[in-house]
């Protein structure tokens, strides 16, 4: 459709802040501990990154390299055993 572009900082925005990128941090924070924290993404209105660098588990950098493109690749990449990796 010619005159309609994405609004891609927009999109980015609500990608980075969605509780469901908790699930991407969980092969670092473990199950439970990605529990909390999407618990108090969702009471806080704060990015699950944010929280999870909060509370000393993971250090920005390493939600960065997790939450990166490349990272959730990984997350897609199947393993030996042909299921998903994660």
């Amino acid at each position: 459709m010619e005159g309609i572009a994405p609004n891609t900082e927009g999109l980015e925005h609500r990608v980075g802040d969605s509780v469901g990128m908790v699930t991407a941090l969980t092969p670092e924070l473990g199950y439970a501990m990605s529990a909390e924290v999407a618990e108090e993404t969702l009471a806080g209105g704060v990015p699950a990154w944010e929280v999870a660098v909060r509370r000393g588990p993971l250090s920005t950098e390493r939600a960065g390299e997790s939450l990166s493109p490349a990272g959730l690749m990984r997350l897609a990449r199947p393993s030996s055993s042909g299921s998903p990796h994660v």
